[in-house]
């Protein structure tokens, strides 16, 4: 599957999983770690301002991935 996508797909794939787990692991604490969330956040919109920059093809792959397609 990986073979189709770019490094910025792969990227932007890799903040969102990363932000992921940081929420959850932000969310699953009674005191709530800010830095965590924090560091969520930035993973977050990183990705975003990354996703912007996709060419067409790109974008393509990172729904298809996505998908699961």
């Amino acid at each position: 599957m990986s073979e189709g996508m770019t490094a910025k797909v792969r990227t932007i794939l890799r903040l969102e999983g990363r932000a992921s787990i940081l929420l959850a692991r932000y969310e699953s604490t009674l005191a709530g770690i800010k830095p965590d969330k924090h560091r969520a956040e930035q993973c977050k919109h990183r990705a975003r301002a990354l996703k912007v920059t996709l060419t067409a093809a790109e974008l393509s792959a990172l729904r298809r991935v996505r998908s699961g397609v």
